[in-house]
């Protein structure tokens, strides 16, 4: 007697890229009755409706087992996918996705204690080893906070000495100098990364009209979002970054999420709140999104990554801390940004104004940083175009075979 049995589909998350976006698109369709057109495909990953490659695509999924059918006729789900295809739908159903609330109780609650980082009183330290404030926006290459603070030491440097970051990156240097009443300057030609600074290094923060921001915008974003559709909000990067870059990077879901957050954000008069909120949505959101950097940039559509929402609701509670824990201490430098590659540094210093410089080059490693950070320059409104994004890699000092232009 001959048992029939279905092939055993391999693990989703080994998937290759293109192959898992139409297995999620398709599945989605799905669970609403829908059928999927080679022209949905083809506007979703970006390759002509012709193109073999989306045929082949379709062809090696019906054959791993996770579809049956085709194009035309309709697709549908095998037995043993039932699990997979509700957990995609589950993921991606923001109409009826339970958005926590607990930032609404953390921005109401009255105690404005911050919670425990220490079992004991802080110094200035303490707060800078344990990474208050460097951690709202960590980077791939960060180098140890305390390395900053050993040097300060190591060379005697005294309270408003000059320490010049030639490549800000994300502000550990500045930070850690402003922490011991050292001023700072940082260079950077992406614009992302002294903005990022910038918000990292000013703390003169209302904290209670902070939580008032917070309490309004997630009542608003959890009454919304199951309303997305309904809503006249400005699309903003959604418009403007290439369409197959973005669903690269980001779920259909989590575009809507990022988007309607990103509106109620631009709505905020204060400046410094706006900023700081702009930057949690951002981290937030790359968190979230399909994208692995290690190593290169490489995205998996099926990877387990913590919800946006839990992850903002996480950062901007964190914020606050950080900053009831620094505020305590009012003895700080000052730092300034200046969006421009350092080899212009004389345009911005004085002669021998300068009392230490210390950074973290960029390597000979060929790690691409405009397209790291590609998600949250459009985000952010930094660049509009593939030649903004030019514009910024011509002006930064080229650590990598991938930065090198023909003029």
């Amino acid at each position: 007697m001959t048992v029939l049995t279905q092939p055993q589909i391999i693990n989703p998350s080994k998937l290759p890229f293109l192959q898992a976006q139409i297995l999620q698109q398709i599945y989605l369709n799905l669970s609403e009755h829908n059928k999927t057109s080679i022209e949905e495909l083809s506007e979703l990953a970006g390759y002509p409706k012709e193109s073999k490659i989306l045929a082949d695509a379709i062809k090696m999924l019906n054959n791993k087992g996770f579809i049956e059918g085709d194009l035309l006729l309709g697709f549908s789900i095998p037995e043993n996918c039932f699990d997979l295809f509700s957990k995609i739908v589950k993921r991606n159903d923001y109409k009826r996705k339970e958005y926590s609330e607990n930032i609404i109780k953390f921005a109401e609650s009255k105690d404005d204690t911050p919670s425990t980082l220490f079992e004991f009183e802080q110094t200035i330290s303490d707060l800078n080893k344990f990474g208050v404030i460097h951690k709202w926006y960590d980077y791939l290459e960060d180098f140890p906070y305390s390395l900053i603070e050993e040097k300060i030491i190591e060379y005697k440097l005294k309270p408003e000495s000059l320490i010049v970051e030639p490549f800000a990156g994300s502000g550990t240097t500045l930070i850690s100098a402003n922490l011991f009443q050292c001023n700072s300057v940082g260079f950077d030609a992406n614009p992302l990364m002294t903005f990022i600074s910038e918000v990292k290094t000013t703390w003169d923060i209302d904290l209670v009209l902070y939580k008032k921001e917070i309490s309004n915008i997630s009542k608003r974003f959890v009454k919304e979002i199951h309303n997305f559709d309904k809503l006249q909000l400005d699309l903003g990067f959604i418009n403007v970054m290439p369409k197959k870059e973005i669903n690269q990077w980001l779920s259909s879901a989590l575009q809507k999420e990022v988007i309607l957050l990103k509106n109620l954000i631009d709505e905020i008069k204060n400046k410094k709140i706006k900023n700081l909120l702009l930057i949690a949505l951002s981290k937030s959101c790359f968190d979230a999104s399909y994208v692995s950097l290690c190593p290169g940039t490489t995205f998996y559509p099926f990877r387990e990554k913590e919800d946006f929402w839990d992850l903002f609701t996480k950062k901007v509670i964190s914020i606050y801390n950080d900053l009831k824990h620094v505020q305590k201490h009012n003895h700080y430098g000052k730092s300034e940004l200046i969006t421009d590659t350092c080899l212009n540094a004389r345009k911005y210093l004085k002669p021998e104004s300068i009392d230490f410089i210390i950074t973290s080059p960029p390597y000979p490693n060929d790690l691409e940083y405009t397209r790291q950070t590609r998600l949250e320059l459009y985000l952010l409104d930094f660049v509009k175009s593939m030649d903004d994004v030019q514009q910024i890699k011509r002006k930064m000092v080229k650590g990598s075979t991938k930065l090198i232009f023909k003029e």
